[in-house]
């Protein structure tokens, strides 16, 4: 009998058991050796000379110690379904792709999965042909043809056989009717545009003032405060209206001119109006620029220009007195010096400079008092000595520290001189013209010496901006420092934003 369908060997049992001291019949012998040649006849024998005849339940338990498969017919060991044995293929080609893969595919079959490493960036349309079987066409979501750069160099892709093409797994179509993101959407590469074939509008991102984001380069919103769609301006960190221009910071020092030194042992000149501070500058504005004149030595001194900005205006500088003029030193950004017959200095303009110094004399010897500088008033004469001319004031705009705008010093007859304020200050004299102005410093003329000596010409005044960055204007003498671009006008002309 053998086994019995259920896995029991089951011996003829004709005869059975055998009896000790008994004759065992050949009929029972030979049906039991039958039994035992059928038997294992029917078993699997360890060195492949048989094979199953049927499938072969496992009741859970696993084949293990396999060897490695490598025909489509053998067994594939965990480590080979693990490395993609049989799926992973081996490619060439852009846009006609050709396939191998171990083992060799015999046939497609719809299901197939296959994975690659592209070896180019297609082009257009894609085919592949594993095997040698026949192009079969890749496409996406259905039998939609791939188009250029669908497939990237190097970049690993999943393609399933469908029964007609190899649909890639992972690349979508790039029309879309509905496309939601709920992070960031990055598009990179030079030259990347978002662009639209319709005639509707695309919506931007709307909050109020108060839900602005954190300020970036590039960033772009509509502001449901203001009624307006805005943009972020990095240079000046400020979100800009679409109708408006972005404006920046400048920074800037302007002097007028300085006044000239009075004649006839005259006050000495009273420094330019000196004005520093920041100003908004909108891109593509022009801004018109007069640089103030210095006051022309004479007998009877003269007030020197004012230099002009926008809004802005650095006051001249008064000239210093005369007995021509009538003795006062005259108002201006800083006043000028007074004259020699005891007569008090002109007053500086709040916030630009300050006045001058009095003038005196003792009946053989007169002296006029210092200009005013834009830091300090010109000092008082005594008979014997001229008034000092006040001090500038230091500015490192252009780049390096430099004082400018300082008081002329008073001439004398029968006295001494005095020197001009630091920066650029003109100095007086007993026995001569009176030194001018350091010009482009708005700085005042000395006071002349003498009966017959002419006051010093005072210097023309400046107007410098300074802003962060690279050039972004136009107009001026143009040097860079610092990481700052810088704009000297010595003369008037424009500034274009």
């Amino acid at each position: 009998m053998s086994f019995n369908g259920s896995g029991t060997f089951v011996i003829n049992s004709a005869g059975q058991p055998v009896v000790t001291g008994t004759v065992i019949s050949s009929t029972a012998f030979n049906a039991l050796t039958a039994d035992l040649a059928t038997g294992l006849s029917t078993t699997m024998t360890k060195d492949g000379q048989t094979t199953a005849t049927a499938n072969i339940p496992m009741g859970t338990f696993k084949f293990t110690g396999l060897g490695v498969g490598s025909a489509a017919t053998d067994s594939a060991t965990i480590s080979q379904v693990q490395n993609s044995f049989g799926s992973f293929l081996t490619v060439a080609g852009t846009d006609t792709i050709t396939a191998t893969v171990s083992p060799s595919l015999t046939a497609y079959a719809a299901g197939q999965m296959f994975a690659f490493v592209a070896a180019n960036t297609n082009t257009g349309a894609v085919t592949i042909n594993i095997s040698s079987l026949g192009a079969k066409a890749i496409t996406k979501t259905g039998n939609t043809a791939l188009t250029a750069g669908d497939l990237t160099a190097n970049y690993l892709f999943v393609v399933v056989y469908d029964g007609t093409q190899f649909q890639v797994v992972g690349v979508s179509a790039t029309t879309f009717t509905n496309l939601t993101i709920s992070g960031v959407l990055t598009l990179s590469g030079a030259g990347v545009q978002m662009t639209s074939s319709g005639t509707g509008a695309w919506k931007m991102p709307v909050g109020t003032t108060g839900q602005r984001p954190t300020g970036a380069s590039g960033l772009i919103r509509q502001n449901s405060t203001t009624g307006f769609p805005e943009w972020y301006d990095s240079v000046s960190a400020a979100w800009i209206q679409f109708n408006s221009a972005p404006v920046y910071t400048v920074s800037y020092l302007m002097i007028a001119g300085g006044g000239s030194g009075g004649g006839y042992r005259g006050g000495g000149g009273g420094a330019g109006g000196y004005l520093a501070s920041t100003f908004s500058i909108t891109p593509n504005t022009s801004y018109p620029i007069v640089v103030g004149a210095g006051g022309t030595g004479a007998v009877v001194s003269i007030n020197s220009s004012d230099t002009t900005f926008s809004t802005l205006t650095a006051v001249g500088g008064g000239g210093g007195g005369t007995s021509t003029a009538g003795a006062p030193g005259a108002l201006g950004g800083s006043g000028g010096g007074g004259y020699s017959d005891t007569a008090a200095g002109g007053a500086g303009t709040s916030g630009q400079g300050f006045a001058g110094g009095s003038g005196t004399n003792n009946g053989s010897s007169y002296s006029g008092g210092g200009g005013g500088g834009a830091s300090a008033v010109g000092t008082n004469a005594t008979a014997a000595i001229a008034g000092v001319g006040g001090a500038g004031t230091s500015s490192s705009i252009s780049g390096s520290a430099v004082t400018r705008a300082g008081g002329g010093g008073g001439g004398s007859l029968n006295g001494t001189a005095s020197a001009g304020g630091a920066g650029g200050g003109g100095a007086g004299s007993a026995s001569a013209a009176g030194t001018a102005g350091t010009a482009n410093f708005g700085a005042g003329g000395g006071g002349g010496g003498a009966n017959s000596f002419l006051g010093g010409a005072g210097g023309s005044g400046v107007f410098i901006i300074s802003y962060a960055g690279s050039q972004r204007g136009t107009g001026g003498t143009v040097t860079s420092s610092g990481g700052n671009t810088i704009h000297t006008f010595t003369s008037s002309g424009t500034y274009v934003g």
